[in-house]
């Protein structure tokens, strides 16, 4: 499906209801290989329909960003916000790259992109994210962004062979 022979170029743009079924077949790839998403490759829903819906969701409260090379789509991050008053100024992000396009600066210019629209968005003052401990380099870039450290929460994530990992929660305050 991915070509390691691709150029490096690549596009950040909003997602668009039409991207539904790449992202749904991307997702699912980058989950059922990587052992730092929170669903297993067995709980992944593959269904278009249902990103759709969560493209339009984020489309009225929060982003939803894509990274594209040529036609293919190799890289997503989503930001999500409550409608909740008292939590509406903060959201929660999730970003996630196809595996052969890591280390190449495709989340980082996710991310970029990303923190660049919510700096100028001024009831958005804070961002959140949390990272599996054993993550390192997902805690190294989002710490490169200006995230910090602000918690640990001890043995959160159970693997099937009964080992554990903690979860590390970073957060972010946007200076408007």
């Amino acid at each position: 499906m991915y070509s390691k022979s691709l150029p490096t170029a690549f596009e950040i743009r909003r997602a668009t209801e039409e991207d539904a079924c790449s992202l749904a077949a991307l997702r699912a790839s980058v989950i059922s290989e990587s052992p730092f998403l929170l669903e297993t490759a067995s709980e992944v829903k593959g269904d278009p329909e249902l990103m759709k819906r969560q493209i339009q969701r984020l489309s009225d409260h929060g982003y939803f960003l894509v990274a594209e090379l040529g036609s293919e789509l190799i890289g997503m991050l989503t930001f999500g916000r409550s409608e909740f008053l008292k939590i509406k100024h903060r959201g929660g992000l999730m970003t996630i790259v196809h595996k052969e396009h890591r280390r190449s600066g495709v989340g980082r210019s996710l991310l970029n992109a990303f923190l660049e629209a919510a700096g100028k968005d001024p009831t958005l003052e804070r961002l959140d994210i949390s990272v599996m401990s054993e993550n390192t380099s997902a805690i190294r870039l989002y710490e490169s962004l200006g995230f910090n450290v602000e918690g640990r929460r001890v043995r959160a994530y159970r693997f099937p062979d009964a080992s554990h990992q903690d979860e590390i929660y970073m957060g972010l305050l946007l200076q408007h």
